[in-house]
């Protein structure tokens, strides 16, 4: 459920740039030396939720490598790859 965005959300006005169905990049580290990948996947959920004493805004993402296991990212930490094109209005068409 994508709530709205409030400036006391950390991360809230960034929930306004995506959208279910968008499709977006993470870094992730793999080894001790510092070497990075980034992994990509499908948004299923965006939502804000208390972590700690404050609220984040928080991308349910289903990697595309292993679709079974979803992610809770913060939004901070995505980057936009491909936004979910749009069918019949507010719809969104996800392949």
């Amino acid at each position: 459920m994508k709530k709205t965005s409030e400036q006391n959300v950390l991360g809230g006005l960034l929930l306004e740039r995506y959208d279910v169905g968008d499709l977006v990049s993470w870094s992730v580290q793999v080894n001790e030396h510092g070497n990075k990948i980034k992994e990509l996947g499908v948004i299923s959920d965006l939502y804000v939720a208390e972590r700690g004493d404050r609220d984040v805004a928080i991308a349910k993402v289903l990697p595309l490598e292993n679709s079974l296991i979803e992610k809770e990212l913060l939004i901070m930490s995505v980057e936009l790859v491909s936004k979910a094109k749009k069918k019949n209005g507010d719809k969104t068409e996800i392949w």
